[in-house]
């Protein structure tokens, strides 16, 4: 049987100034999220370079710094966002 799945219309923004807000918004709670984690992945780096193990620990620096990069790409996609809806 194929099953008829509702369009949520009333869940799509129509006004593109309040879209564009939310999506801001979506962007900077992700960017939070990768932020969390690369201090996580840095707590995995200092645990590698106290049981001296040099090539975990550069692993888990790169990781975390890229992290740490895609966080900040997301915040900045976001002001720039939030930039253009004004």
């Amino acid at each position: 049987m194929n099953a008829i799945i509702p369009c949520p219309a009333h869940l799509i923004p129509s006004n593109p100034i309040h879209a564009a807000r939310r999506k801001a918004a979506i962007l900077r709670t992700q960017a939070d999220i990768l932020f969390a984690y690369a201090d996580e992945l840095e707590q995995y780096r200092r645990a590698c370079s106290a049981s001296e193990n040099p090539d975990g620990a550069e692993a888990w620096k790169r990781l975390a710094n890229h992290t740490r990069t895609e966080a900040e790409a997301f915040h900045s996609r976001a002001n720039l966002i939030e930039s253009h809806a004004k």
